[in-house]
């Protein structure tokens, strides 16, 4: 209240939030107290705003983490667990890179253990430059995600298309089905519905992005 503002140590205390179980920004108006990254100067705010989206990218990590701390009894904040416990800070890092188990975490975790381990103030350009590479490449990843679910619209409704027309034929006109009657018809049809149901998931296979792979060696 009666100290300086800093942003440097204001971007700190967002690195610490996110790594904590529970991460609040109590914000009003003040000049002091105001935790708005756009209110704060590069590269301050980009570090920020890196630290938020890391933070909700982290919610089904947390979510999974709760739940084992509510049925295993395991501590929630594994990192600062293992630092107590005199593990190393690349090893706890490279811990929760493997819990974390994604490659834009271990981007992020891999610049930290640099940091740890160079010193200096590098880590403050690096999170900023990753923060701006995350940012547009989820931008793109969501373009290409639309443009992809075209075809699973598309495949849906023939389906529906399909099952109906389908399903009248067998209430007004069940002669059309008499031929698959037969044990021949019966293996066709198993046949014609083995490669539909084969060529709906190699389409669904073919609009799943690849996953990326890690950076970082696991340490398991």
């Amino acid at each position: 209240m009666f100290g300086v503002r800093d942003d440097e140590l204001t971007a700190r205390w967002f690195q610490l939030g996110v790594f904590s179980p529970i991460n609040r920004l109590h914000s009003t108006a003040s000049l002091f107290q105001g935790k708005e990254p756009w209110n704060y100067a590069e590269p301050a705010a980009s570090v920020m705003r890196a630290c938020l989206r890391l933070r909700h990218r982290l919610i089904p990590y947390l979510h999974t983490m709760n739940e084992r701390a509510h049925r295993l009894g395991e501590p929630l904040v594994l990192l600062l667990r293992r630092l107590d416990d005199r593990w190393t800070p690349a090893h706890a890092l490279g811990a929760l890179a493997d819990e974390l188990d994604s490659a834009d975490a271990d981007a992020v975790i891999a610049s930290l253990i640099l940091s740890v381990q160079r010193g200096g103030s590098g880590a403050v350009v690096t999170l900023t430059a990753l923060a701006d590479s995350i940012q547009e490449r989820l931008k793109l990843l969501r373009e290409i995600e639309a443009e992809r679910a075209k075809p699973r619209v598309v495949v849906r409704q023939v389906t529906l298309i399909t099952l109906v027309v389908l399903g009248g034929a067998l209430l007004l006109g069940r002669s059309f089905f008499a031929p698959y009657g037969t044990p021949l018809g019966q293996t066709v049809l198993a046949v014609l519905l083995a490669a539909y149901v084969g060529s709906l998931a190699m389409l669904r296979r073919l609009t799943l992005p690849r996953r990326r792979g890690r950076i970082l060696r696991s340490q398991a």
